[in-house]
Formats: structure tokens, sequence, C-alpha cells
């Protein structure tokens, strides 16, 4: 499977952080762009640049900006045949999820969308995870697949644990492995 390089960030989207000032672009942006944008940062394991974006669309207060209204990226025709287009819906479907777990992360954790947020230290007892989000409904459909596919390096010493140990979260295994991709997640759970 082939993603774009770390460089092509600097080419393709260098300007990008300045036209989010400009209200007319973010009037047209959509929380489709928004996701697309991520996946590619995501997969070109860019993690500066997938925090961004997290931020950018945690702040689109808007219903239609939920990690649950997501469309189903095959309606789009752009996914490749065969095993490359599962590889590329198992991890959009995984992104999708796990970009739902890290606002619940962020919800947990008092930050609210309209920034209002809830100082944790007025709270009673430890943060509770609370499901407010969900990932779309198409994402139940992707495929596992059949053998691990590191969309991310794997650090060697982690993996010499064996393939029984398991990144969860909230006591639910982490969106990613329920497909069998390692990917590191961290950089959707930036404050």
């Amino acid at each position: 499977m082939t993603y774009p390089e770390r460089q092509y960030f600097y080419t393709h989207h260098s300007a990008l952080l300045l036209e989010r000032l400009l209200p007319l672009w973010r009037w047209r942006d959509t929380a489709t762009r928004s996701f697309f944008r991520m996946y590619e940062g995501f997969c070109a394991d860019h993690h500066e640049y997938v925090g961004y974006e997290t931020e950018y669309f945690w702040y689109r207060n808007d219903p239609a900006w939920t990690p649950e209204r997501l469309p189903d990226p095959r309606e789009f025709g752009e996914l490749a045949a065969g095993e490359e287009g599962d590889r590329q819906l198992a991890v959009l479907a995984s992104l999708a999820d796990a970009l739902a777990d890290a606002f619940n992360w962020r919800y947990m954790h008092g930050f609210r969308r309209d920034r209002n947020h809830v100082e944790p230290s007025l709270a009673r007892g430890p943060p509770v995870y609370k499901a407010v989000f969900k990932g779309p409904a198409w994402a139940a459909s992707a495929p596992r697949l059949p053998e691990l596919f590191e969309l991310h390096p794997i650090d060697p010493a982690w993996k010499a644990l064996g393939r029984e140990n398991r990144v969860k979260y909230s006591g639910d295994l982490c969106a990613f492995w329920k497909r069998n991709i390692f990917a590191d997640t961290s950089a959707l759970r930036t404050v």
C-alpha cells in the first residue's frame, strides 16, 4: 500500500493553516474534506498535521461535523480495487472510529466543542468515559484484514511482547486492532 510521504504535506498542504484563517475557506470546507485530509496525514505518519486537523474538526461545533455523520467512502468510487481497496476501507473505518473515541476522550476530560470547557478538578471523582460520540454506521461493515497491516512502524521491543499484546481503550479493543492494523493514534488526542 503506497501512502504519501511527509514531504507531500510540505508541498501540497503548506498553506493550509493560513487558509483556515479565511472565513470563506472555512465556510466552504466540509467534514468529509477534513476527514480525508486527516486520513492523508495519518497514513503518512505526520503527527503534527493529524493533531491540527483533529483540533479543527473538534471545534467545528456543527451537527454535520460529527464522526457519526461521515459518509461512506465507497460512495465516492475512489477506493482501489481488490485487497488494496479493502485495506483503504479498513484504515478509513478505523480512523473514523478512532476519531469518535478521541472525541469521547476529550469530552471525558472536560473539553467541549463550543469552547465552554469544564474544569476537571471541579468534578467529583476521576473522569468517567462516556460514549457521547459514535463512529459512522458504515464502519461496522468494513473488513478485518487477514494479516497484520503495519500502517506505522512497530517498535521491535513492543512487537517482542507477542501478538496477544493488544491496545485497549475504555475497555474496548482499539479501532485499528479490531481490523488487524497497527497504527499510532496518539495524534488524535492532542490538546
